[in-house]
């Protein structure tokens, strides 16, 4: 019962057989049939199916904790003091800010550690991937916080805030921030997914709340692409800064905000039943090493350049 059982902790994480199935390596039928005969050995269905997706009925439920229970002393008896790393795949959702920024070295830190896990990357907007990892299509979402109460069966995991600040090239760095967007050309981060991308909406309510009006060329959802076309317009844009000393390298400036200045807090949110999984513990902990780094680079050119 040991390919059934561990079947069964795929369907449980991933909600669904096409996808547990995916995640260990086996056909939708055949996951269908390791769960079949785990039911029949138990004399119970475990799982209520509702449409595509299946989730644990009170049977299931119950009888979770003691099949953990058989996987730990096996595991134990197995291993002994040698116990071998994990392996499988996890569904991470990831937003476009940071897809090509930390998300490299996460992955490498992560590989370095669990060579046998592969990350199954999902890009989006935050309320799309939240959406995502509550229905059970990713376990877990690298996203801004959302400006809301979380639901109970998914776990935050803070990991570093960053700033908003005023973007201009750098021929332009004495400006003031309010000069700068309203007789530059703007291109407005997110308008297009304002419904759906928690920065964008961050953005839009601050020029409305501090009544700036914008000459707006553009809006993008990628910063990247702002930055480049602030850059070749000789314009404005409302963004938050992750990189300081990479954007004078490009030829940017940041007009800081002060006071009224606002941050975008970002993290993984985790399905409840991967909290102590140790593949998603560790790329928890490969994103933090991951922007420690980046910190640490950061800091370095900042004091070079001083």
């Amino acid at each position: 019962m040991f390919r059934e059982i561990t079947t069964f902790f795929a369907v449980v994480q991933y909600g669904s057989f096409s996808a547990a199935g995916e995640a260990v390596g086996l056909t939708q039928s055949a996951v269908s049939a390791q769960i079949q005969r785990l039911e029949t050995a138990l004399a119970a269905p475990l799982f209520e199916r509702i449409g595509r997706r299946v989730r644990l009925n009170r049977h299931g439920k119950d009888t979770l904790p003691v099949l953990e229970q058989m996987m730990a002393l096996f595991a134990q008896a197995r291993a002994g003091d040698d116990q071998a790393p994990p392996s499988g795949a996890i569904r991470l959702g990831v937003i476009d800010s940071v897809k090509a920024s930390l998300l490299p070295s996460a992955i490498v830190l992560l590989h370095q550690r669990l060579p046998e896990v592969a990350v199954r990357v999902t890009p989006g907007v935050s309320l799309s991937l939240l959406g995502l990892v509550d229905a059970g299509d990713l376990g877990c979402a690298l996203i801004v916080k959302p400006p809301f109460p979380l639901p109970t069966t998914l776990h935050w995991h803070p990991l570093w805030e960053e700033h908003y600040g005023v973007i201009v090239p750098s021929s332009m760095r004495d400006l003031h921030w309010r000069t700068a967007l309203t007789t530059l050309p703007f291109v407005r981060y997110d308008r297009t997914h304002d419904q759906t991308a928690f920065g964008g909406k961050q953005v839009n309510q601050f020029l409305q709340q501090r009544r700036v009006p914008v000459r707006e060329v553009c809006a993008l959802d990628s910063l990247d692409a702002i930055e480049a076309l602030v850059l070749a317009l000789g314009g404005s844009a409302v963004v938050p800064v992750r990189d300081p000393a990479g954007l004078a390298q490009r030829g940017l400036a940041v007009l800081p905000l002060g006071r009224l200045g606002f941050i975008r807090p970002l993290g993984i949110i985790v399905r409840e039943e991967l909290a102590d999984d140790p593949i998603a513990l560790c790329l928890i902990e490969a994103v933090t090493q991951a922007v420690a780094a980046r910190d640490r680079a950061a800091k370095s050119s900042a004091n070079r350049q001083a």
